[in-house]
């Protein structure tokens, strides 16, 4: 994981700029993401500055190319992560890009003429953002779950614990549980 500068040049804040707004960009774009996630954001965001310097007749074809980045993404990265911290890093990855994605459309329409501003909206990819890091937390939890109530199996509570056996079980079973959570 590395903090990557690429992220925080996404959306042009002035540092001057002391609005809620442009403050709540500085601190989210300051945030640590994955390498995966500034991987696909500097190759995003090349094919925006060519969205943005492309003629008229070109348009349509590297708007269609952001796209398909986003049906990629949408489509190739594991749905479903058998490591929580890797799951959760999925689910921040999600978040993320359901951040950036408005904040990009608004970017990129500032800059362009209008007849092709109007075009540019990823507000669709949005909610599927949203969605697969809804889902994405829903299995971590559940997985998290089970994990805790797998701790309980075998343990006869704190009865006999004066046998030393019995114990040391439980002394174990909660040092798990304390893991687990």
């Amino acid at each position: 994981m590395s903090t990557s500068p690429e992220l925080s040049d996404f959306v042009q804040v002035d540092t001057s700029d002391t609005s809620p707004y442009a403050h709540a960009v500085r601190e989210y774009f300051s945030l640590i993401v994955s390498k995966r996630l500034s991987t696909f954001v500097s190759i995003f965001r090349s094919v925006i500055e060519e969205m943005a310097t492309t003629t008229t007749e070109r348009f349509d074809q590297v708007y269609g190319t952001c796209r398909s980045l986003l049906d990629l993404y949408l489509a190739i990265v594991p749905q479903e992560q058998l490591v929580p911290s890797l799951g959760m890093v999925h689910m921040n990855e999600c978040n993320s890009i359901s951040f950036i994605l408005p904040l990009l459309a608004l970017n990129i329409r500032l800059r362009l003429p209008r007849e092709l501003s109007e075009k540019v909206s990823f507000i669709d990819y949005i909610s599927a953002f949203r969605s697969l890091a809804d889902r994405q937390l829903a299995i971590q939890l559940k997985k998290a779950r089970e994990n805790i109530l797998s701790s309980f199996d075998g343990w006869s509570g704190l009865s006999d614990t004066h046998h030393q056996d019995s114990f040391n079980l439980n002394k174990k079973l909660i040092a798990r549980l304390q893991h687990q959570l």
